[in-house]
């Protein structure tokens, strides 16, 4: 499943970020990286953006970006 299809409030683990070097750099410079555990905490209607939050820092991500984040349900 992606970023953009998961549910919110549940912890899932980053298994692939499905995009091109410079997405990756970016997103890892963000600090989210494959084995990272993030939980989606809203996803806003219209086209708007996706919030998560990645250890102690909240990101707000695009869809475009959010459905190339791959996940795994966290154990």
């Amino acid at each position: 499943m992606t970023l953009l299809t998961c549910d919110s409030g549940k912890p899932y683990r980053v298994i692939a970020l499905a995009g091109g070097q410079h997405f990756q750099l970016r997103l890892r410079n963000l600090g989210l990286a494959e084995g990272k555990l993030v939980v989606k905490t809203a996803k806003h209607p219209f086209g708007g953006p996706v919030t998560i939050r990645v250890e102690q820092t909240e990101l707000a991500l695009g869809h475009g970006m959010a459905e190339r984040i791959v996940l795994e349900e966290a154990q």
